[in-house]
């Protein structure tokens, strides 16, 4: 018998849907969530927030100034941030604001510049890039696949120690809220399965991590070994795929903000499975399709949006 001290015992949660990846970067990016759950209100606290971050561990890692959660809905004007007001944050770092849907963003002007989008620039497939009034020059303002080449640039000279961190920044935060299995939904390098292996390896995980891969990584991993036994370091799973965008910010101006071509992938692509340590004092058995003796991966669905 254990005496708890009169606290309460609950299971371990299984997170069904989440993305522990992005949860670690929106712990290091600044804090740009409405009240209560962070001091954005307006566009000149969103700026404060940015020149703040600067001088935190990620603002001195990151080439770009980065801030996630802004709420166009709950900004003073109901406004999104654009290029100007960005600028003033900084005119020669690229600035990169994520709002809480995490389906689009803005930038400022060096982020345009990096990103190669200007008034000649037709919308991306899958995206928009909203422009100025009465003119085509970018406003700032990205959304979907704009956006996300944004998002995936301000990442894309992370070193692996980088990821990694952010990797155990968002395991932290699923585990303080006592999640015991979560989710990476939509990995999309296989640089970032690789991290997630690495972190594995070196026995960092303390809960158990389910990696989705887009279906471009997922193509790759087409030829992995696969077998469904115990003991084995993988099984194969069918192929899944799922086209949509966000149902909020870009929806409420009632248009939907790209055309969802045919996805490109095929039947039997592969998902990563990473085995952690469970957080619990007694640890939990795991089943005998999940036990990986030696390994730390087992293979079942492909993700792609």
């Amino acid at each position: 018998m254990v005496d708890l001290g009169g606290r309460t015992l609950l299971p371990g949660f299984v997170d069904a849907h989440s993305h522990v990846s992005l949860i670690g970067f929106q712990a290091g990016a600044a804090n740009l969530l409405p009240p209560p759950d962070g001091p954005v209100d307006d566009i000149a606290a969103l700026r404060r927030e940015l020149e703040a971050w600067t001088a935190s561990e990620s603002g001195g890692r990151w080439e770009w100034i980065v801030g996630f959660g802004y709420d166009d809905a709950q900004l003073a004007g109901r406004e999104h941030p654009t290029r100007d007001d960005l600028d003033e944050v900084s005119g020669d770092r690229p600035v990169l604001v994520i709002h809480q849907s995490s389906h689009l963003g803005a930038v400022n002007s060096k982020a345009l510049e990096l990103l190669g989008f200007d008034a000649d620039s037709p919308d991306p497939q899958g995206g928009v890039i909203r422009r100025r009034p009465g003119s085509t020059e970018p406003n700032g303002v990205l959304e979907e696949a704009a956006f996300f080449h944004a998002w995936g640039l301000s990442a894309k000279d992370f070193d692996d120690e980088e990821r990694i961190r952010l990797v155990l920044l968002g395991q932290r935060a699923m585990a303080a809220y006592g999640f015991t299995t979560a989710q990476d939904g939509r990995v999309m390098s296989l640089k970032d399965l690789e991290v997630l292996e690495s972190a594995a390896a070196q026995g960092l995980l303390d809960i158990d991590v389910v990696a989705y891969p887009d279906v471009s990584p997922a193509e790759h991993l087409k030829d992995a070994e696969v077998s469904v036994p115990p003991g084995d370091t993988a099984r194969r799973g069918q192929g899944r795929s799922r086209a949509s965008g966000c149902s909020g910010p870009s929806r409420r101006a009632g248009r939907s903000t790209y055309d969802s071509p045919e996805p490109p992938y095929k039947q039997d692509q592969l998902v990563i499975v990473t085995q952690g340590r469970p957080t619990l004092e007694s640890p939990r058995k795991p089943s005998a399709q999940s036990r990986v003796p030696g390994g730390k991966w087992r293979w079942g669905y492909a993700w792609s949006r």
